[in-house]
């Protein structure tokens, strides 16, 4: 069953960021430890990053197509250890920024 719900204000209102960032700004490769990250502190806005992701080609069609399904990787929140391209998993507000405050400095 496909899921119908979410927090679609919240994603669009990335949208113009993200295409930015990830195109524009940020130097994004996997293989390179130096690269820069991104660390999305509002996790429930998702589906915004993993459109990011999935146009940067990290993710595939199948992936999208499988959003929020129980065998999927893409859940309503991002997982680093599932979705190439997280550098961190979020879901509660703050954490987020916490981490990407002290993680690579």
């Amino acid at each position: 069953m496909k899921q119908v719900h979410g927090h679609p204000g919240g994603s669009l209102s990335l949208v113009e960021i993200l295409v930015a960032l990830y195109f524009r700004e940020m130097k994004i490769n996997l293989n390179d430890e130096n690269r820069d990250r991104f660390v999305l502190s509002k996790g429930h806005a998702a589906p915004v990053l993993y459109a990011t992701l999935k146009e940067k080609g990290f993710l595939t069609d199948d992936d999208v197509k499988n959003f929020r399904q129980v065998n999927g990787i893409l859940q309503g929140h991002p997982d680093m250890k599932k979705i190439p391209g997280v550098d961190m998993s979020t879901g509660s507000l703050r954490t987020g920024n916490i981490y990407s405050s002290t993680e690579w400095q």
